[in-house]
């Protein structure tokens, strides 16, 4: 297992970290905060033109073709300048997904826009349970005729108001539990489609998607033969490795603003950071950092080797949940009373941590998760054994 990074992945996250620095992204994500959402078009033209947006999109769809560490390490860059950018939802999970189960018209239809132009494909997946359970999927599909009906609502979809297109998780109805689950490709204007914002404590753009008996082609399931249920809980883990990578951006700025400001605050005549308490709160926090590194690169690492990945995804976002959330309190505190607001840098990356805990998988989800693989595990070494 390398977890070294070697010159090329250093130059995708040196360039990263300077595009982020010089176009002052924590700054336009406090505007967008205050605007009521969206993301940063100025920002994401520049990394269309970079080739970010393809960077994990083949070659003949005009991409870059990156592995999965690639699209980490740009995450973790993210993270680190509070960017609010599509690269999660279309360069990474959507293009993943369409990968994987598309056939060549959706590829060109959607990759080649994303890779070339920026267009947002966004997954629309959580519903009203709102417990990341694959089995409580409502939204349902049917076959008429030459065609499917799809009729559900989904909450929480990122960036739908500004998508090209959508990749909507169904059921087929009548089916129960883990059974009919399947991908669709749509346009996001298709009749029937009605796309409402919801108001959330963080900048990024979520709205409600209702689909009131939209009616699309057979053409536009995504990998009719795959195992829906098998793909999703991919889908599921890859996110969740990807957003810790944000995660561990953020509480790595959390720490190095913090440690700077503990240089610089003075109470009793000293620097707050002379004084051994503080002192032992910064070591936690870095502690803690260095821990979760190791789980998002290990959990990436698998992904790019084709090893079973569920369960280091899991653990990975379960300890980003933990770290961020508790890294950015114990900063607010270190910063004093102005800490809890919006026009201190360590207020912007508190309320990221709250709005990313839920993302792709919230602690309950991914112990059900763990506990499931490897009971697993252990009935198939007891079946070797035996």
């Amino acid at each position: 297992m390398e977890f070294e990074i070697g010159k090329d992945r250093n130059l995708i996250k040196k360039s990263a970290r300077e595009l982020f620095v010089k176009e002052e992204a924590l700054e336009n994500t406090r505007d967008i905060y205050w605007q009521s959402g969206g993301y940063d078009q100025k920002i994401w033209k520049k990394m269309v033109g970079l080739g970010y947006a393809g960077l994990c999109i083949p070659e003949k769809y005009m991409g870059q073709e990156g592995d999965f560490f690639d699209a980490v390490l740009v995450m973790e860059e993210i993270g680190r300048h509070a960017v609010e950018v599509p690269f999660f939802e279309a360069s990474a999970l959507c293009a993943g997904l369409l990968e994987e189960l598309g056939d060549e018209k959706q590829k060109k239809a959607v990759l080649k826009k994303t890779a070339a132009k920026g267009g947002i494909c966004t997954l629309a997946l959580m519903e009203d349970a709102a417990d990341f359970s694959e089995i409580n999927i409502a939204t349902e599909y049917a076959a008429q005729g030459d065609e499917f009906i799809l009729n559900g609502r989904k909450i929480f979809v990122p960036y739908a108001a500004q998508a090209d297109h959508l990749i909507v998780c169904a059921r087929q109805r009548g089916s129960v539990g883990r059974d009919g689950l399947a991908f669709f490709l749509l346009p996001a204007d298709a009749q029937g489609v009605s796309i409402t914002p919801m108001p959330t404590i963080g900048a990024k753009k979520y709205c409600e998607l209702v689909l009131d008996g939209v009616a699309l082609s057979q053409d536009s399931a995504l990998g009719r033969e795959a195992d829906g249920y098998t793909v999703l809980r991919g889908v599921m883990a890859k996110g969740a490795v990807l957003k810790a990578a944000e995660m561990l951006g953020g509480t790595q700025a959390a720490l190095e603003m913090t440690a700077k400001y503990a240089k610089e605050r003075k109470q009793f005549d000293r620097a707050i950071g002379s004084f051994q308490v503080v002192q032992h709160k910064l070591v936690e926090m870095l502690t803690q950092i260095d821990g979760l590194r190791n789980l998002v690169y290990r959990a990436a690492w698998k992904i790019d080797q084709g090893m079973p990945f569920l369960a280091d995804a899991g653990m990975a976002k379960i300890k980003a949940n933990e770290t961020y959330n508790e890294v950015c309190y114990d900063a607010m505190v270190l910063h004093g009373a102005y800490g809890w607001t919006m026009e201190m840098d360590i207020g912007v990356y508190l309320v990221k941590a709250k709005d990313l805990e839920n993302c792709c998988g919230n602690n309950a989800y991914h112990e059900r998760v763990i506990a499931q693989e490897y009971e697993a595990e252990a009935a198939r070494l007891a079946g070797r054994a035996g």
